[in-house]
């Protein structure tokens, strides 16, 4: 069919977002055997229905399975929820948390395509890496969830001026931010009963349903709440929203047609090629072929490669080392099943809002949840961060715990850790590490044989004294203050508030280095 010339002139101006579903990753291939690397609903939910069985649970496993005959997806996950009993957000890692390194590398060229639609920003309800992995620049690819409040209310400013992606309905790192059940639904989408938890979140969506045209890709128009929100954003707009349109094909348009749901579909005769050749053909007709989007990363807040190497300053102490360029922070979380609640995502969010608040906001707060020890090497190698921050538990063994495959913990030795940081700062690109966890003294100090500057906790550290600790360091870094002036600030902040912790931060230097001379933050990249 011929491509809608409505649709043309917004993707030519930039007008189209993205909205990506299940089918999109289920493209994805094992390079190993060939097979789809992550499952569809209906698989991650029998997943689920074996699980229960394997525990002896047949009543509750005999319910998701007759609910999973009748297609009723949320009445089943309900069902291996309360079966499970804490064990879901596990197997959703087990299920989805693929790595990157099985991915048979052609089996992205959807994703990838996507990209080239020409939105910074695609939307999608998948909890998986996929469009990450098919950025064109994985290392400045932003992630949103539906905490991300600055971010959303950038998105309603003026859109976004970076790669990014927003899981719209959770992602396998945060299994808080998982929407899967009708319980987790009712936290999105406002219910009868009341409001949504996340009503920034459902605002946004709302926003840019008034103001963009949608692009359904790989995606079946079985979520009601998604088709509810088209609905009412219509009627409340008199149908001047939109257009919105799914790629879809013959048989899924007839149903769509049928059932007069508001969006306008484009379709294709079958899955794989014929669909790659459809988005090859739209952007082709709108010459985005040959004028790909220049997206840079986020001018607010990024941590860059470190100008000399060791001993580079110590000849010239009254000079100070000032990186040049935007920095990166890069906030490493973890909080296994079975150790103490730690409120990490609070942590993160202060941060992030004394980096905005900052004089110089050259500065990029990149976010990675429940890590795993095989996650370290990913990020290490896809950021070039110049600060390394870890928030999570430590261990009187001088240990930092990360979680295991099913989110239980697993600690990491300081030998490891130090190993680490030697692989990864053979160039000097890491300036400074914050060990935000009980009893990282010793690890810290073994870090700065290879490192600049790390800062560690000689004894256990209360939540909020990490927390307020956090956020003062990273304030006055984002005012263009030393690494030494910055770590005062952080213990100065714990006296302020009467908090008797006070000593329990240490600053630990590389031989030869001087923290005062060390300013991540150059006012002039601001300007």
């Amino acid at each position: 069919m011929p491509l809608p010339q409505t649709l043309l002139g917004k993707l030519k101006t930039r007008q189209v977002v993205p909205f990506v579903g299940a089918g999109v990753s289920m493209a994805v291939k094992d390079k190993a055997n060939g097979n789809a690397l992550f499952p569809s609903w209906g698989q991650l939910l029998g997943a689920a229905e074996q699980k229960l069985r394997d525990d002896g649970k047949t009543e509750p496993a005999d319910f998701v399975r007759a609910l999973l005959e009748d297609r009723d997806y949320l009445g089943a996950a309900k069902w291996a929820e309360d079966g499970l009993k804490g064990q879901l957000p596990a197997l959703i890692r087990e299920q989805v948390g693929r790595a990157r390194r099985n991915v048979q590398e052609d089996s992205l060229d959807l994703a990838r395509l996507i990209w080239e639609l020409g939105s910074s920003l695609i939307i999608t309800t998948n909890y998986d890496r996929v469009l990450e992995w098919a950025c064109p620049h994985q290392e400045d690819c932003k992630r949103l969830i539906n905490r991300s409040g600055y971010e959303l209310t950038d998105l309603q400013r003026g859109g976004s001026t970076s790669e990014t992606v927003w899981h719209l309905h959770g992602h396998v790192e945060d299994a808080d931010s998982i929407v899967l059940t009708p319980e987790s639904y009712a936290r999105l989408y406002a219910t009868a009963k009341g409001g949504s938890e996340w009503q920034a979140a459902l605002d946004t969506l709302r926003h840019i349903m008034v103001a963009k045209s949608l692009l359904f890709i790989g995606y079946g128009m079985g979520d009601i709440q998604i088709i509810e929100q088209l609905q009412q954003t219509g009627a409340i707009f008199g149908g001047a929203p939109g257009p919105h349109y799914i790629l879809a094909t013959n048989e899924v348009a007839r149903r769509i047609r049928a059932k007069g749901l508001p969006v306008e579909p484009i379709t294709y005769e079958t899955h794989g090629e014929p669909l790659l050749a459809l988005l090859r053909e739209m952007i082709k007709a709108t010459g985005l072929d040959d004028s790909r989007p220049n997206v840079s990363s986020s001018p607010p807040i990024s941590p860059v490669p470190p100008i000399g190497g060791q001993g580079v300053f110590s000849t010239l102490p009254r000079q100070k080392d000032i990186r040049k360029g935007p920095i990166k922070i890069l906030f490493l979380a973890s909080n296994p099943t079975g150790t103490g609640h730690l409120a990490l995502d609070i942590e993160s969010r202060d941060i992030e809002a004394k980096l905005r608040s900052a004089q110089y906001r050259n500065i990029e707060l990149i976010s990675k949840w429940a890590v795993r020890p095989d996650d370290l090497l990913d990020y290490f190698n896809h950021h070039h961060a110049s600060i390394v921050h870890f928030s999570g538990h430590g261990s009187s063994s001088d240990e930092i715990i990360l979680e295991d495959l099913n989110g239980n913990a697993k600690p990491v030795s300081k030998r490891a850790l130090t190993n680490l940081f030697q692989v990864f700062n053979s160039d000097g690109n890491i300036r400074v590490v914050v060990l935000n966890a009980c009893y990282s003294r010793p690890q810290a100090e073994a870090i700065t044989q290879h490192v600049d500057c790390a800062i560690g906790m000689n004894k256990a550290i209360s939540d909020e004294a990490a927390r307020l600790f956090a956020a003062s360091f990273y304030r006055a870094i984002g005012f263009g203050k030393s690494v030494q002036n910055a770590f005062e600030q952080g213990v100065l902040a714990l006296r302020l508030e009467g908090i008797p912790e006070d000593l329990t931060p240490e600053l630990l230097v590389r031989e030869g280095v001087n923290a005062s001379q060390i300013v991540l933050v150059n006012p002039l990249d601001s300007q």
